[in-house]
């Protein structure tokens, strides 16, 4: 297998050609602030740093999102080590890294880490992935069965094209993203930032007419807004790090057979993406602020066995954060003079136009509407088994369950196994289902809270898709203030601070054949006021941007398959039963189920051997010389049992499937 290495830099380089609350008064500015250093703190006065060992392996630039991260994280090194945990280098550096770099990088993704990509081309992001996976089967020595990284950074790229909204986004040599970061437990991505950008405005005036228009922004960026970007990027990492990471929850699936799914399992897919937000300005013209609202996309797909029916559970959470009450432009999109409950009116004497009307004072920004559709398609018959919130803007929290139980234990089948990352993380048995030694639940969670009473929620179901609408509740008016007019009250929190929303579906489809599709409709509205309180010309204009995505669902697991797990154990002084000492030792140190005599374990069809190969190379990698696992078990094995010499093989009872999977360690000294 070494001497094939020579493939690797080929591979990336085919792969490039692949397509694919303040109440301090301050009178407002009355020129755009447009700050230029790099931010100490994010929008709401908060350091955000991270702590993970980071190699750069590229000059990346003073003015850059790769530099802002760098300067956000504890420890860089120019090189991987043993302690990495986050790679950060240039698309354009990819494929000049030796073969011994790209199996660095791939045993730090393979084990949790990060790997960040600054400026990829869309064929760059794709050859990338193409090439990180041949890392991957050169660092373990053997091919992997499905190309998911490929999957997951397709998916990745359509969700940028979404959010930018340019058609010519997926064009080979278009740059679509600032940075986009994989790991085995998600992917992040900063969409690119676009010298101009088209953004669309709806304006009502004081006679209710309401006109809407096109806005051309032009954007140049400085380190400031780099700094923002890598905020995000930091904020992410910590969540991973310090939440409730996967391979904690999946300690937990072989006793707690109780919990639902997606409190138990890893999620199949995961998916996160920072997007601005729009707005007019005090000046009249268009500004995009970044790193103000993220979307993390999470699915789990299932099949039951017993009703022989998929189910697909979608959230999405959306953290939109307009920066609170400040009088600080560069910390907040609303901003101003503030005293009591109600906006000042500012000492301006500078005028500026807006749709050919004269305005003095400007009010703003806050958030005045958020829209999301989620909708499944594909074939068989799909039908919505339930959503949240419910209308009711109750806290509630349902059971959905997976099949129909009897009382006895369903089986079902997820893919989740078959990216050998999540099962590096997870351990062995992820993607596995067996009646033998252990149950696993067979429902879902779905939980929500109330949603404020300061916006309005309406939901809708047409057919598959379920349209989700927040709105203000009431529109901030315009009033008289000890003899002054021009005065207005202030938005409520919830509209002007942090808002979160999250969403949730989850659909069953009969008859289910194939993959699906995820649909996802985003529109996210801000708020602003104009006021000229010489003629009591009024407007209030509404700025912002609708995003449409579908990406590819992972398949779950269809088909269950019988194995069986032969154990030889040689060495003269070995005791009676020293192989079913080992098995035994086997099953407590690393897992119980796949060193059983017999399990089965769900593929996604007949013949094939992903799941089943991927948590072999787990315990591979895990039986690799030299690690602790291994040195314990062979110091017991040789000192306890006299084992000097052991060989694990798996085999299938489908007679379709011939191939074998088989560990022979010697036992070390």
């Amino acid at each position: 297998m070494k001497t094939m290495k020579w493939m690797l830099p080929a591979l990336l380089v085919c792969g490039t050609l692949l397509v694919a609350a303040c109440q301090k008064t301050v009178e407002p500015q009355t020129e755009p602030i447009t700050p230029t250093e790099e931010p100490t703190t994010d929008q709401m006065g908060e350091k955000v740093l991270s702590s993970l060992p980071t190699a750069v392996l590229s000059n990346l630039g003073e003015n850059s999102m790769g530099a802002a991260l760098a300067r956000r994280v504890s420890l860089c090194t120019p090189a991987v080590t043993e302690d990495t945990e986050l790679v950060i280098l240039k698309a354009e550096d990819a494929q000049n890294l030796s073969n011994d770099v790209w199996e660095s990088i791939a045993e730090v993704y393979l084990f949790g880490g990060y790997v960040a990509i600054q400026r990829p081309t869309n064929a760059q992001a794709v050859g990338i992935a193409v090439g990180l996976s041949a890392a991957i089967e050169f660092y373990l020595e053997e091919l992997m069965e499905e190309d998911d990284i490929e999957r997951q950074v397709s998916n990745a790229l359509a969700l940028t094209k979404a959010v930018s909204g340019d058609e010519d986004e997926m064009a080979p040599d278009k740059v679509s993203m600032e940075m986009i970061i994989l790991s085995p437990c998600g992917i992040y991505t900063q969409p690119a930032v676009n010298e101009k950008e088209t953004t669309q405005q709806t304006a009502v005036g004081q006679d209710g007419k309401e006109t809407s228009s096109e806005q051309i922004v032009t954007r140049t960026l400085n380190p400031y807004h780099y700094g923002l970007m890598a905020d995000g990027v930091a904020h992410w990492l910590n969540q991973l790090k310090t939440g409730e990471p996967q391979t904690k929850l999946a300690l937990t699936k072989a006793s707690d057979n109780q919990a639902a799914i997606n409190e138990v399992l890893g999620c199949s897919d995961m998916f996160t993406i920072s997007h601005d937000l729009f707005t007019i300005d005090y000046n009249g013209k268009d500004v995009r602020r970044e790193n103000m609202g993220t979307t993390t996309i999470k699915s789990w797909s299932v099949h039951d066995f017993g009703s022989k029916q998929d189910f697909y559970y979608i959230t999405e959470n959306v953290e939109i954060r307009v920066g609170g009450k400040s009088d600080n432009p560069s910390m907040t999109m609303y901003w101003g003079s503030y005293k009591n409950d109600h906006w000042l009116i500012p000492n301006n004497s500078t005028y500026f136009t807006y749709d050919g009307s004269l305005y003095k004072y400007y009010y703003g920004s806050w958030l005045s509407k958020a829209e999301h559709s989620l909708e499944l398609t594909g074939k068989g018959t799909i039908n919505i088994v339930n959503s949240m919130p419910s209308t009711d803007n109750n806290t509630v929290s349902q059971t959905i369950a997976v099949g129909t139980s009897d009382g006895t234990s369903s089986t079902v089948g997820w893919n989740i196994g078959t990216s050998f990352g999540l099962t590096a993380l997870l351990g062995v048995n992820v993607g596995m289902s067996n009646s033998y030694t252990s149950s696993h639940t067979n429902s879902f969670t779905m939980s929500s809270t109330q949603v404020s009473k300061d916006l309005q929620y309406v939901k809708n179901t047409r057919g598959n898709k379920v349209v989700y609408t927040y709105s203000e509740g009431k529109t901030p008016e315009f009033y008289y203030d000890g003899g002054r007019t021009g005065c207005h009250e202030l938005a409520p929190d919830i509209l002007t601070n942090d808002c979160n929303l999250e969403n949730s579906v989850c659909w069953k489809v009969q008859n289910p054949q194939g993959k699906y599709t995820l649909k996802l409709t985003t529109y996210h509205q801000m708020g602003v006021m104009f006021y000229n309180n010489s003629t009591s010309d009024r407007q209030w204009v509404r700025s912002g941007l609708t995003w449409d995505n579908t990406y590819t669902l992972k398949e779950p697991c269809r088909y269950m398959g019988t194995w069986y797990c032969d154990i030889a154990t040689e060495g003269p002084n070995r005791v009676t039963d020293a192989t079913d000492k080992l098995r035994k030792c086997l099953q407590e140190t690393i897992d119980a189920t796949i060193f059983s005599n017999r399990f089965q374990a769900a593929e996604i069809e007949k013949g094939q051997t992903a799941v089943m190969k991927n948590n072999y190379l787990y315990v591979k990698s895990v039986l690799k010389e030299g690690s602790r696992v291994r040195r314990t078990i062979d110091r017991r094995a040789k000192n306890d049992w006299g084992i000097t010499h052991y060989e694990i093989t798996w085999y299938a009872q489908d007679p379709s499937i011939t191939q074998e999977f088989t560990i022979s360690n010697d036992v070390k000294k």
